[in-house]
């Protein structure tokens, strides 16, 4: 809905839904977290998700905003299991520090919000993005039976992003441009039950970090450009959460453009 010339109002109702595949169905193997094993009863898992944003444009600035919820039916997540429950054939299951199967669980909610910003000069372009999002469902694991024992009836669900966006500066000449740029995301340490024993995610959630790059240009002729960028600037260690190696260091590329 066009509220003014410069703004739309936009509004979307969905729903999905996402059938297990053979290896959720069939599979037994080392997933992140430990060993997996099948589950042939489960369900699909269906998403049914709201979303309100809004468009602004002006004459040098641009903004889009976005809020969205959804919940998810049967949503498919992993259970810890115990040596008994294993496949009686499995001695790989047996063996294994941490053993998982993946099961349904009704009632897992995922919201959050993400935006973008831009606003041109004649001399200077900056442009941003933020995203955040959060989730939690019902505990796959039984309550203990002692009571003495802690238990969240509601746990966060695996692999949620922490806060995370970027932002960049460009400032462009006759000839060429310049830019710096920084991609940053705060820690995750909501951790679900799953994440704990993932190996990819550090003990104790994946930290925040910033990186910093930097990129330019210049035009030599009207047939030929030549570019420099480089990436993480600072050689900061950083990971996206949930990813089993770290990103990329230091890292210089020079680059060269010729039309005919």
């Amino acid at each position: 809905w066009r509220a003014t010339p410069a703004l739309e109002l936009i509004a979307n109702l969905d729903r999905s839904f996402r059938a297990p595949n053979l290896d959720d169905l069939t599979g037994r193997q080392a997933a992140g977290p430990g060993f997996q094993f099948e589950n042939p009863a489960l369900a699909p898992e269906v998403a049914h998700t709201v979303e309100l944003g809004l468009r602004r444009l002006g004459g040098h600035s641009r903004l889009e905003a976005w809020a969205f919820a959804s919940r998810l039916d049967d949503a498919i997540i992993r259970a810890l299991r115990s040596a008994d429950d294993c496949p009686a054939s499995s001695t790989q299951c047996q063996a294994s520090w941490f053993r998982y199967q993946l099961v349904n669980d009704d009632g897992a909610l995922l919201y959050g919000a993400e935006a973008a910003a831009e606003a041109r000069w004649p001399r200077l372009a900056v442009r941003g993005t933020i995203s955040w999002a959060r989730g939690d469902g019902p505990n796959p694991q039984q309550r203990p039976s002692d009571p003495t024992l802690p238990y969240q009836a509601r746990v966060p669900l695996s692999r949620v992003p922490p806060l995370h966006g970027t932002v960049e500066a460009t400032a462009p000449w006759r000839w060429g441009h310049a830019a710096i740029g920084a991609r940053w995301a705060t820690a995750q340490d909501r951790l679900a039950p799953s994440d704990l024993s993932d190996p990819r995610i550090p003990p104790g959630g994946t930290p925040g970090y910033v990186v910093v790059d930097l990129r330019g240009g210049v035009r030599l002729h009207d047939q030929a450009r030549v570019g420099v960028v480089v990436e993480n600037l600072f050689d900061a260690a950083y990971r996206y959460h949930g990813s089993s190696v770290n990103g990329p260091g230091r890292s210089a590329l020079v680059w060269m453009e010729l039309t005919p």
